[in-house]
This record gives C-alpha cells, sequence and structure tokens, in this order.
C-alpha cells in the first residue's frame, strides 16, 4: 500500500526520471550493452512490500519506517508458511535452524543456524536472541499493558547457539511459538545499551494483576518504564550497521534503497543475485508504472483497476501469480459516537451499500465481494462454520427497503430528503480512508455516493499517510472509517481483530479487562460487551476472543469460532466489504524460477525464496 499521493501526471514522471537512475546503478554508470547484461543477471529490483523507502529513517527494524527491509538484510527467527491448518507449526527456518514445542506448548528451545553470521562476520549468538526477543516483546507492547497473550516468563542460555524460552508460570497461549519465531533478530552488540539491566525484573513487575494495590501500583509503574523504553527503542539508530540477512544496505536516497549480497550470510552460496534494488514509491499508480515499464523482477500485492492490470500483463515478461490471502477490507464503526451505537443504524448502512459494485471499483482484480460479515474471510468461514451455522448469517443484500424500515422503527425519521437521527440532528457522514490506497478512494467514492442517494450526505476524508489514519483511528478521531479486518489464518488473530486491544479488551497476566473508550487505552471500536445470537443465547465476544488464544481442542476452539462469527454478524462492528486475493507480479525476462506454485513462499518475501534456492538468472 502506498502513503501519499500525488497527481497521475507527478507519478509518471517520478517513475521515469527514477527509472533512469536505476538504470546507472545498475550498470555502475555504463549504457554499454556487456554492463546492461551484466546488470540484468546480476541485478534483482523491486518494491518493498511493508512501507515506502525514508532515507532518514534510522536503519533499525523497530522504527516504523526504518531502513532495516525484512527477508534482504533483516531476519526473523522463523517465516511464516501462512498455513490455516497449522498456524503455529507452519513455519520455514530464519536465524532458527530448528525449534522444539514442549507438549504442553509452554515451553520453545531453539537452535540457531550454525553458520549464522553477522555481516561483519561475528556470530549470531544464543544472547543476540535474548536480546532480541526482550526488544520485540517491549515493542509489542503498550503504554498500557504488555503484548495481549504472549508472556515471556524467563530465558535460559544453552550454549552459544541455543536457549529455552518458556511462557509465563500459569499462561498457555496457543500462538506461542508463532509469535516467538516472526521476532525480528538485533546484534546484541548495538541493542544492548538500550536495555536496563533489570529489564527482566520490570517486565516480570509489569505482568503482575492480581489485586494488591501496591504490586499493582509498582507495576503501572514498570509498564511507564517499559513503554519509555519501546519509544527510545523505535528512534534508535545502531552506531555500526550489521545484517544477518541474505543482503547488506549499500546505500538509500530517495528514490530507492540498495542492497549488496552478504558474503557471511549462512546460506550464501544459494543467493544468486549480487544485488537487490528496492525502488521507491509515493502512490500505487507508481508501482503501476514500474511494472508497465517493464522494471521490476517482482512486485507484491497492489491495488489497481483492470485495465492498469490487462496494461501489465502485456509487457513482455510479466506474469501475475494468484495465492491465497487471510485480509478483508471493512468500514468500521467507533461506537462512541451517534448514531453508530445503535445496532439498527449499523445494519441499514450495511443494507444500503452495495458490496458487489464497491468490490468491483475498487478491487475488481485482486478482490471477491464479502458474502457475510462475521470476522473472517469466507475461505476460513467455510472451513470453521457448518452448513447450518453458514445459513444462519445473514448476508445484509442491498435493500433500500429495508434499510428505510429498519431506520424507521428505531426512531429516525426523514426530512427533505435527509435521514435525522432519533434526536433531530441531520445524519452525515466523514468518511475516513488514505491517501494513495487507490482502492479504498475509489471504493470511498462510491460508498458515499450510494449514502448520499440514500438521503445521507457522505464525504471521504483522506489522511496523509497510513501512519497517520491508524493514529487517528486509535485515538478515537474517526466515526466511522476503513479498517483491515479477519486477518489469518489463526482463527485468535482474525478475531483479535474485532474484539481485542482495539475494543477495549486486554490481558494482564492471566486476567481479561476490558477498558472503556474515556480510559485512553485504544478501545476505539466499543461495541457491545454481551451479544444475544440465534441457538447459543448471550455471549461475551471479548472473552470467547481472548479463550481463542487458549485453547487448544480443536472442537472447542470450533464452538467459539461459530458464537464469534454469529455474533460479528448479528452485530455489525465492522462491516466486511470485499476480501483480498493475493495478486504478485513477476518478470521472466531477467530471472526465472519463481515460486509461483509454493503458497507457503508466496506468502514470504523474496529473500526468504531466494535462501530456498528460488529466483535463479535467466540464460
Amino acid at each position: 500500500m502506498a502513503r501519499t499521493r500525488p497527481s497521475r501526471k507527478r507519478i509518471a514522471g517520478v517513475a521515469l526520471a527514477l527509472g533512469a537512475g536505476v538504470v546507472a546503478v545498475g550498470l555502475g554508470g555504463s549504457a554499454a550493452a556487456k554492463g546492461e547484461r551484466a546488470a540484468a543477471t546480476t541485478t534483482f529490483t523491486t518494491v518493498y512490500a511493508f512501507h515506502a523507502i525514508s532515507p532518514g529513517a534510522p536503519r533499525n527494524p523497530f522504527n516504523p519506517l526504518g531502513n532495516a527491509f525484512t527477508s534482504f538484510d533483516q531476519m526473523v527467527l522463523g517465516w511464516s508458511k501462512n498455513d490455516p491448518k497449522a498456524p503455529n507449526t507452519g513455519f520455514v527456518p530464519g536465524i532458527a535452524q530448528r525449534w522444539k514445542l514442549s507438549r504442553g506448548g509452554r515451553r520453545v528451545t531453539l537452535w540457531i543456524q550454525p553458520n549464522a553470521r553477522w555481516s561483519d562476520g561475528s556470530h549470531v549468538t544464543a544472547q543476540d536472541v535474548r536480546t532480541s526477543i526482550a526488544l520485540n516483546y517491549i515493542r509489542l507492547g503498550s503504554a498500557t499493558s504488555l503484548t495481549p497473550t504472549f508472556n515471556v516468563g524467563s530465558i535460559r542460555l544453552l550454549g552459544r547457539k541455543s536457549l529455552q524460552i518458556d511462557q509465563v508460570p500459569g499462561t498457555n497461549y496457543k500462538l506461542y511459538l508463532r509469535t516467538l519465531l516472526l521476532f525480528f533478530v538485533v546484534p546484541d552488540s548495538q541493542y544492548r545499551e538500550l536495555l536496563p539491566a533489570n529489564v527482566w525484573q520490570l517486565i516480570s513487575t509489569a505482568q503482575y494483576s492480581g489485586e494488591d494495590k501496591a504490586r499493582l501500583d509498582a507495576a503501572a509503574d514498570a509498564l511507564a518504564r517499559l513503554a519509555q523504553i519501546s519509544r527510545q527503542t523505535a528512534a534508535f539508530e545502531p552506531e555500526k550497521y550489521v545484517a544477518a540477512g541474505p543482503f547488506v544496505l549499500q546505500r538509500v536516497n530517495a528514490g530507492e534503497a540498495v542492497l549488496v549480497k552478504n558474503r557471511y550470510y549462512y546460506a550464501a552460496a544459494k543467493i544468486a543475485p549480487r544485488q537487490v534494488v528496492l525502488r521507491n514509491y509515493t502512490g500505487n499508480q507508481q508501482i503501476w508504472n514500474y511494472l508497465i515499464s517493464g522494471q521490476l523482477d517482482y512486485a507484491p500485492f497492489t491495488a489497481m483497476p483492470t485495465n492498469i492490470y490487462k496494461r501489465i500483463l502485456q509487457t513482455k515478461g510479466n506474469r501475475s501469480v494468484f495465492s491465497t490471502n487471510y485480509v478483508a477490507a471493512a468500514l468500521a464503526f467507533n461506537q462512541s459516537y451517534a448514531p453508530y451505537g445503535m445496532k439498527a443504524a449499523r445494519q441499514a448502512l450495511a443494507h444500503v451499500i452495495d458490496r458487489g459494485a464497491v468490490r468491483r471499483v475498487g478491487q475488481p482484480v485482486s478482490g471477491t465481494v464479502a458474502r457475510w460479515t462475521d470476522g473472517m474471510v469466507e475461505k476460513m468461514a467455510m472451513d470453521w462454520l457448518s452448513p447450518a451455522d453458514r445459513k444462519r448469517l445473514n448476508p445484509y443484500s442491498y435493500n433500500v427497503r429495508k434499510a428505510t424500515s429498519l431506520l424507521q422503527k428505531a426512531g429516525f425519521s426523514k426530512v427533505d430528503g435527509t435521514w435525522r437521527l432519533p434526536n433531530g440532528e441531520r445524519w452525515e457522514i466523514k468518511l475516513h480512508t488514505v491517501s494513495g490506497f487507490s482502492d479504498w478512494i475509489v471504493a470511498s467514492s462510491l460508498i458515499a455516493n450510494m449514502l448520499t442517494r440514500f438521503g445521507i450526505p457522505t464525504e471521504p476524508v483522506l489522511a496523509p499517510n497510513y501512519s497517520t489514519y491508524l493514529q487517528n483511528i486509535a485515538a478515537g478521531n474517526y466515526a466511522v472509517g476503513w479498517w483491515l479486518t479477519a486477518l489469518g489464518p489463526s482463527t485468535y488473530t482474525a478475531f483479535q481483530r474485532v474484539y481485542g486491544p482495539n475494543n477495549g479488551y486486554n490481558l494482564l497476566g492471566s486476567r481479561l479487562v476490558r477498558y472503556k473508550p474515556e480510559d485512553k487505552k485504544g478501545n476505539w471500536l466499543n461495541s457491545q460487551g454481551t451479544v444475544k445470537i440465534p441457538k447459543y443465547g448471550t455471549v461475551n465476544p471479548g472473552k470467547l476472543a481472548s479463550d481463542l488464544g487458549q485453547v487448544r481442542n480443536p472442537k472447542t476452539e470450533r464452538q467459539i469460532v461459530t458464537k464469534l462469527a454469529l455474533a460479528t454478524n448479528t452485530q455489525l462492528p465492522m462491516l466486511e466489504l470485499w476480501n483480498y486475493i493475493r495478486v504478485n507480479f513477476v518478470n521472466t525476462n531477467r530471472w526465472t524460477n519463481f515460486p509461483v506454485k509454493n503458497e507457503a513462499m508466496l506468502a514470504n518475501q523474496p529473500g526468504v525464496w531466494m535462501t530456498r534456492g528460488y529466483v535463479r538468472p535467466k540464460r
């Protein structure tokens, strides 16, 4: 996704200008044919999937815009296969060569790659991983709590390349291994200065969730100190840059980041490219231009209309690759604002918005219309819900008469063609989206037209970038806005998106608490605490969603998922519009052997592919 959105004319010009610059880099300043052929077989060109390049940002993976690029120079312990049947254990080795999960799931033993080294030649050690776990753990937390369920109890170094990590006694987080393996690994020599000598005591103190006032006060103080460490970590610029990935950052500017092969990488023999160029972008349109001009060897998922998709495929060597994606686009409602605390209002909006039409303009290539709003993508719903329970889901089909009836019964009225709230106030909507997110922007325009015609004047409002958008929505500044939901493949992560910290639910140790919006601790959805659903009676979605992090019995998990899906469908804390399909692009003019039929690889970035022997020069 892009971060800012210049005009189409400006983007085209920038793309051409950057194209010339990158060619110069790839050829070492020579335009000779021999140089062109050499560049074609040594340089791999793409864009970074997670954010645009910020030349002034620190070379630090804990900074949201940091110049540390996952899979290229920045490594994690293991790479997820994105397997819905094994979300906790389906991983490809990263810095960790192997791991063992204890029978009860409370202890992980890790063995680091024997030949894993930093780019200065020094070994990656268990102490590096220990420091990294502390920093990841603190960064995943906040000023209000540590991570909702992932609680490190103790770490024991077993040797230079092995260690043992235990959960806090009394906790049994089902995705403990998954969370741990996805942690960034950084050098202890550079980052240890961020951590006080008593960091693990601070973490232990912060996890207290009992009733003793003195210990609760100490926990609050510890959390505040950890929040301070978190902020310092995000801003940190290492004095000496070293990397453990297949490439090392050579230089970065406004147009690109250039990385060169790391000769100390443990799998260096498998890495074919000598150089990776990450083109910068300021909007989806710029990525389209790169693809149309044949400049990218690979491009991650990017929203685009059908005509652009067809133009991209007309370029010699370009090919689209489709794979499963566990993400849905939705409109989320902050129920602290009137009238979104009224179920009838949310359901009426669902009937007024024609999701099929919205999908056709927003995601014609890489989306399927959401059949239901249930907190999951359709593939997961088909796997987890019985046919009988799927029939209980209300599809909220386009039906203006039904919407009118719902509002009238709830006390709304229509005056001079415009709907009024039960208190007589005019109902208007500011629909918040993000500059540069082309799919959300065009869909917002259509939704605004639909709602305005119905009698609810609606205006799309663009945040300048995604970071600002997330800050504002978390602060409760938006009544209605776009939200990525149904984040699988785990049922726990999918429903935490709706009934986790965004809805005020947090685990303090083993105790589930719910903060109110006025507490200013992350509750911006503020949906109803209990819900009555057909067949199953009254349920507490926040409690059920938390239980998914602990339950290990498949039958029990299925029962919980069913109740959460029905509760979400009944209450509509958000309206799912479309399910994303992952559509990547590869170009075979310079490189071949892309993992086009390997979904586990397609769920990851190219650095992971290369480590597994994929991406070879075209002969």
